[in-house]
């Protein structure tokens, strides 16, 4: 996590890239040697050689200046050829004068951020005692500015280290973010990516499975921190990991223009939503999060919803293909009841189950803001149609409900095939007051429920009582996955010819053959409509009069169509030339069959 001002020092020094690959030199925190050193105090001591061992102190502090940081010989050529327009400030002027001024190596290299004086102890006291390390406020004997206190993060995100600029010391970069993005890519030995370079002064930026990695998300970042026109990002699949995530967050937290992120399949894992909650919060601006996909836990996603209670923009969240299980459909839940704000949420494909399941099919009666929620693809089963029902009943706000692919089933069986009221009145009544609930409520204009285990004749004698009702505000009921045949199609539209508003999708309708059939006879009589010729011209060309009455057999049925290239379904002929001429034993095709009605 790196403040805006580490982000400029990006742009200006290829060797200030820190991020969770940063290489610091901790050889010398373990390294014994003889230091001959000349102390002069108020008491002028004269110069000792003593053997000191140098420890690392606990909790590790890693110096983020120049002086701690391995430079590259490669590096070093680039800030030589471009010291011309490096800002001038006190973070430069330090990497400048450290990086001219090499301190030989018989000195010893602290690895602090401020200076340090070292306790030397004669070898009597090293038995007796521990080193112990003593951090004063002195700057060292350059009079070089220091950087700011270090900061250890409570939530110890990149091992508990937080580091900040003082934010007064860095110069605002005079550039425009494509100056600022090429430059970058530069310094960092990067290829520049040409949609970053189209987008950036546009309002949407789409990176979706682009790569960019953490290096790719640190160059971004530098141009995005101070950008005033992209309102929308799509970062899907880049792999920024928590590592990218530090840069993602400095966007939230400078940026305010930004209104829609989409962080899906990012293998964000518990630091990066740690990092991603805190950015959410710290930015009021943010209307939309997508972060689908990111192999989330319940306690991930307890730890990130509980961040988002203060939250009060947040228009749009998307935590689908996540692993929630019962423990975090528990989570969201909760959340969701006490939200007054959100408007569309998505939890499809978490493997919610069992009490996650039933807690949130009650919170969908106590939200009264939501007006879409998928809930598709998780474990609802027959046990919470009852609370679903509840809800729907309580409910005025929300538009649409998609529970498609669950465990919700209805099995026709023999009590219901000698009793069909049933489903209606009876036991087994409760999916079918759930649709009343769903088509009555004045609120919800759509209700999916394709994809259960509904068996189609129950889904008809529940539809058939369902259209007799008088006040379906209801606008669409989708079945898609339930497999009718015609005439049960044709059933369903003219149930609901009373409710014109009213629309009901199924799927695929079973194919019968007298379907093909038909379709092959329009397919003839269009043939001879557009060619003005009869039918006797196809099947029985080289006969001279043509009477109603004559007969085909089926290879003359079959040569006919080939020899005018009429298309016929040919896994299907078989079946549609004996349905022709099923009144014909003798396995011929009456004309008169032929004829449309």
């Amino acid at each position: 996590m790196f403040s805006t001002e580490a982000l400029q020092d990006i742009a200006e020094d290829a060797a200030s890239e820190l991020g969770d690959d940063a290489y610091y030199q901790d050889d010398d925190l373990a390294e014994e040697t003889d230091i001959k050193t000349n102390i002069e105090d108020n008491s002028n001591r004269p110069a000792t050689t003593k053997s000191v061992h140098l420890q690392q102190s606990r909790p590790r502090a890693y110096d983020f200046s120049a002086n701690n940081l391995r430079r590259d010989q490669t590096i070093e050529r680039i800030i030589d050829s471009r010291r011309s327009s490096i800002i001038e400030n006190e973070y430069t002027n330090l990497a400048q004068i450290t990086s001219q001024n090499r301190r030989s190596p018989h000195v010893v290299r602290l690895n602090s951020i401020k200076s340090r004086s070292m306790t030397i102890q004669t070898e009597n006291d090293i038995h007796n005692n521990d080193i112990k390390d003593r951090i004063v406020n002195s700057q060292n004997s350059k009079n070089i500015p220091l950087t700011s206190t270090l900061q250890f993060d409570n939530e110890k995100w990149d091992d508990g280290l937080n580091t900040d600029f003082d934010k007064q010391s860095i110069a605002s970069i005079d550039k425009s973010s494509l100056q600022i993005y090429e430059d970058t890519c530069k310094r960092l030995n990067i290829c520049p990516c040409s949609m970053i370079i189209r987008s950036l002064n546009t309002t949407k930026i789409n990176l979706e499975n682009y790569g960019l990695g953490s290096k790719g998300s640190a160059a971004l970042a530098v141009a995005l921190v101070r950008n005033t026109t992209v309102v929308s990002l799509n970062l899907s699949g880049n792999n920024i990991g928590s590592g990218g995530m530090s840069y993602i967050y400095q966007i939230l937290m400078d940026n305010t223009f930004i209104e829609e992120y989409n962080l899906s399949y990012n293998n964000l894992g518990t630091k990066g939503i740690r990092k991603l909650a805190a950015g959410v919060v710290s930015n009021a601006h943010i209307k939309t999060l997508n972060i689908a996909g990111n192999e989330l836990t319940a306690s991930d996603i307890n730890i990130f919803l509980s961040k988002l209670e203060d939250h009060s923009n947040l228009k749009d969240l998307n935590l689908s293909h996540n692993k929630l299980d019962k423990e975090g459909g528990v989570y969201v839940a909760k959340w969701l009841s006490d939200n007054s704000t959100l408007l569309n949420l998505d939890v499809s494909w978490c493997s919610i189950r069992l009490m996650g399941a039933r807690a949130l099919a009650e919170a969908i009666g106590s939200n009264n803001k939501l007006i879409s929620l998928n809930l598709s693809n998780n474990s609802f089963i027959n046990d919470t149609v009852e609370f679903l029902t509840n809800s729907l009943t309580r409910n005025m706000t929300l538009n649409i409900l998609n529970l498609s692919g669950n465990q919700i089933f209805c099995r026709y069986d023999t009590r219901i095939k000698e009793d069909p009221s049933i489903l209606i009145t009876g036991k087994e009544s409760f999916i079918y007051k759930m649709f009343v609930a769903a088509a009555t409520n004045q609120a919800l204009k759509i209700f999916q429920i394709g994809k259960n285990h509904l068996d189609a004749r129950c889904i008809m004698i529940m539809l058939e009582a369902l259209s007799k009702l008088d006040n379906i505000s209801l606008e669409e009921l989708d079945l898609t996955g339930l497999t009718l045949s015609l005439k049960q199609n044709s059933d369903i539209h003219k149930f609901f010819e009373n409710h014109p508003k009213f629309t009901c999708y199924v799927g695929p309708i079973r194919q019968t053959v007298e379907h093909f059939a038909n379709n092959l006879l329009n397919s003839i009589h269009k043939h001879c409509k557009e060619n003005q010729i009869n039918l006797g011209n196809i099947f029985k060309p080289n006969e001279e009069n043509f009477m109603s009455n004559l007969t085909i057999t089926y290879d003359e049925f079959r040569e006919g169509l080939k020899t005018v290239k009429i298309p016929f379904p040919v896994a299907q002929i078989e079946n549609i030339m004996k349905y022709l001429g099923r009144d014909d034993d003798e396995g011929t095709i009456s004309f008169s069959s032929l004829e449309m009605e």
